[in-house]
């Protein structure tokens, strides 16, 4: 307890430590370089790993499993996998429904397997309209349209499909319409064109907008000027699209006056322009027609 005392009585409060910093700071350096440790992939479990799973185990394979994985190949669109799949399929033993049957031929066409597709169709006993539908979607997708016009004048000589109204058609009727009317641009075949129209009301499908709207760019791109203006005024619920078609037909055919008045019309009607009928003001100014005159 002395010892304390007398340090502190010696303790000068008016002493100032000196602190010596380092000239430099020392460099730490790591016995290894960091590895950074990438997480591990997922093993993805393939078509094939399936079929040969369920062949070890010489489990039969159901028909919801076989329709599972055939949306897996349709979405892949892998043509190894579609046809290993449909193989596996036909030696099975399974006798497969229409519908089966349908996504067998949706499958081949999504994976450009057009060739497959066509067999599987020839083979057919039975089929409906999603069966020609799939199929002439296939031929236009892939260059074949004169093939593809001749499936749709066929198929409107199918006698299962004679007396069939839109409800028993599925949801593909208006893009399979939208098909067969590019193929007949493609082939100049203007009387089966009209002939798609014809059907068109018949099943019930003249009020949809987006086939008036293809119906008119038909009739505008083989010259027929007429037809696509009845068409036009024959919709009654005229949207963007519509107009849109209408407009480009006015500038295939040169008639930027046309064009003009077009644009007034939906103007006074309230329809709203999109980016590309807002284009049309620089082709107007291009060839000395006042854009003032556009509402």
């Amino acid at each position: 307890m002395n010892i304390q005392l007398k340090n502190l009585n010696n303790f000068n409060a008016n002493h100032k430590t000196q602190i010596q910093l380092p000239l430099h700071r020392p460099k730490y350096k790591l016995p290894f370089k960091p590895v950074r440790i990438k997480p591990a992939k997922k093993p993805v479990t393939t078509t094939s790993d399936i079929l040969r799973l369920m062949d070890g185990l010489k489990l039969p394979i159901p028909i919801d499993i076989y329709t599972s994985l055939m949306e897996e190949c349709t979405e892949s669109g892998d043509p190894f996998k579609a046809i290993e799949l449909h193989e596996h399929i036909r030696t099975s033993g399974i006798h497969p429904s229409l519908p089966v049957i349908n996504r067998i031929l949706l499958m081949y066409v999504s994976s450009g397997c057009l060739e497959h597709a066509r067999k599987v169709f020839d083979e057919m006993t039975v089929r409906d309209f999603n069966s020609w539908a799939i199929l002439i979607a296939g031929c236009v997708q892939n260059g074949e349209f004169n093939e593809a016009t001749e499936l749709f004048v066929k198929m409107l000589s199918d006698k299962e499909l004679e007396n069939a109204g839109a409800d028993q058609m599925g949801f593909s009727v208006p893009g399979i319409l939208m098909c067969v009317l590019r193929a007949c641009v493609c082939t100049v075949d203007f009387e089966l064109g009209r002939q798609v129209h014809g059907w068109l009301w018949k099943v019930g499908f003249s009020k949809n907008d987006a086939l008036s709207s293809f119906l008119i760019s038909f009739y505008g791109k083989l010259k027929h000027y007429e037809g696509a203006e009845r068409v036009f005024q024959q919709v009654k619920c005229r949207d963007t699209a519509v107009w849109t078609s209408r407009i480009v037909n006015c500038c295939n055919d040169d008639n930027f006056v046309g064009v003009a008045n077009v644009f007034k019309e939906m103007g006074e009607e309230g329809v709203k322009k999109n980016e590309y009928t807002f284009s049309i003001f620089w082709l107007l100014h291009g060839n000395n027609i006042q854009p003032s005159d556009v509402r």
